[in-house]
């Protein structure tokens, strides 16, 4: 089921069920519309982007290949760096940021700082992972969805733009 959003980044896509998020993005997402399966995240969606703290229900769950978000406890725990780094993400609270290399010594390897950066690229469910509130030590750093966007987030959040550091 496909469910979309008015926002201040643009129209959002979300891909779901009543169980899981399988996708969120900015560009279409093909699909049959739902008919209130993804209530569940759209309501906190919509609180987040009125600029209040929203608690996304769920957790990620690696079960294929791609990472889900899933309503109910995550039945399958990450393995792959890239998931463990996503997992780490989705723990950075509302209004706060960390950076690339603070992830990778989370994770018992300040080297991998890289490998987060291409796990948060590669995050299909933005927003609920906030992949848009990890930085680089003297930089926005990137955003696979636009560095406009990401900046329109954190000012959301009440982060400052211009020379944000963690």
């Amino acid at each position: 089921m496909i469910a979309k959003i008015d926002t201040p980044c643009g129209r959002l896509w979300i891909s779901g069920n009543q169980d899981s998020v399988f996708e969120v993005s900015w560009d279409s997402i093909p699909g049959p519309p739902h008919t209130g399966e993804l209530d569940w995240i759209l309501g906190p969606l919509g609180d987040y982007f009125t600029g209040r703290e929203a608690r996304f229900p769920g957790t990620l769950s690696f079960e294929e290949t791609r990472p889900v978000w899933v309503r109910e406890k995550a039945s399958h725990p990450p393995r792959r760096v890239s998931d463990r780094a996503l997992l780490a993400v989705s723990h950075i609270p509302f209004g706060r940021v960390s950076t690339y290399g603070d992830i990778a010594r989370s994770l018992g390897n300040p080297h991998l700082a890289r490998a987060v950066g291409q796990a948060c690229k590669r995050n299909p469910v933005p927003i609920i992972v906030p992949c848009h509130r990890v930085l680089a030590y003297n930089s926005l750093g990137g955003f696979s969805s636009g560095l406009f966007r990401k900046e329109i987030l954190l000012r959301l959040e009440g982060i400052p733009v211009a020379g944000t550091q963690a």
